[in-house]
Order: structure tokens, then sequence, then C-alpha cells
């Protein structure tokens, strides 16, 4: 069993990570894509890594586009972006 580390994707900015445990790198685009579409229509891709190889180029997945969201609740979903993006800075 290989640890891969799968990097979730916002608009192609990383936004978090995630471990996953499988045997190949097809299982583990598998569970990475999963993993992203659980997490809602926020997170959009990912990039799995397997130690320091890259085992897929980064990799969008298509959304429906939903233009009934009125104006407040598309900029909360940008702030919650930005703030998830803001987590990751050090300094």
């Amino acid at each position: 069993m290989r640890s891969y580390r799968c990097f979730l994707l916002i608009h192609a900015a990383f936004a978090g990570v995630e471990i996953i445990e499988t045997e190949t790198d097809a299982e583990a685009e598998e569970r990475a894509e999963t993993l992203v579409r659980d997490r809602g229509p926020r997170f959009n891709g990912y990039d799995p890594w397997d130690g320091t190889r890259d085992v897929q180029r980064v990799r969008e997945i298509p959304r429906e586009r939903d233009d009934s969201l009125v104006p407040i609740q598309r900029w909360r979903m940008k702030a919650e972006e930005i703030r998830t993006a803001a987590d990751g800075f050090t300094d």
C-alpha cells in the first residue's frame, strides 16, 4: 500500500491536502476525484502525488454552472475560498 498526497483545488489554487492510501495510481486518481466531488462545488480539481512524483497533472472536474445563486451567495462562497487560501499562508 502506498501513500499519495492529494492536493485539492479551488480555481487552480491549492486549498487543501488529503492523504490517500491505495495500491495503484489509477485507484489514487479515482479516490481523489471522489474526494473533490464529495467536498461540494467550490472544489473543482485535484493533483495527486506519490512522494515527489506527480501522478497526474492537475485535473479539473467540470461542474454545472448555477446562475440561480443570488449575488450575496456568490460573494459568501468567494469569501470562503479566500479564507481557505489564507489558511495556507504562514506569514
